[in-house]
């Protein structure tokens, strides 16, 4: 399914895309089931979140009863993937916590750019110690917020 986006500037000479509450509520969707399946793999653990509707995307961090972070995971669409700054960003939780889980709700995603973003991941690391112990993987959702692809 596609979505109509429009544009606005913002008053820098730069127009960007204005999102669809179609997008945010894909995100919502996405969000909402994946708490509740982190909940459910660490009992005891909090899931803290941020949400960012202006991009959209989301970041989750869960966090074990005595406060130490047991892994970072992040929620993207069609409009917050393909930033170029992000693989840092994933490539740093990847480090940190040995564990990376990219999650897109499937708006206007294909499964071929998942399997490619993780793969692309998975080579950027470049540290062959870091790629033995880590565990990236990548998730696509439908429109209902049921999950199409794990890989």
């Amino acid at each position: 399914m596609f979505y109509r986006e429009e544009s606005v500037d913002r008053g820098e000479g730069e127009e960007v895309p204005r999102l669809r509450s179609s997008h945010i509520e894909a995100l919502h969707r996405a969000l909402f089931r994946r708490v509740a399946v982190l909940q459910k793999e660490h009992p005891g653990a909090r899931v803290e979140q941020e949400v960012q509707d202006s991009e959209p995307r989301a970041v989750l961090w869960i966090v074990a009863a005595d406060g130490t972070i047991l892994a970072k995971e992040f929620l993207e669409t069609s409009f917050s993937a393909d930033i170029p700054d992000r693989d840092g960003e994933y490539i740093d939780a990847a480090r940190r916590y040995d564990r990376l889980a990219v999650h897109y709700p499937g708006l206007i995603m294909s499964q071929e750019y998942v399997i490619n973003r993780i793969s692309d991941l998975w080579v950027k690391i470049r540290d062959r110690e870091v790629q033995r112990r880590v565990t990236i993987q990548g998730f696509l959702y439908g429109d209902d917020g049921s999950t199409i692809l794990t890989m």
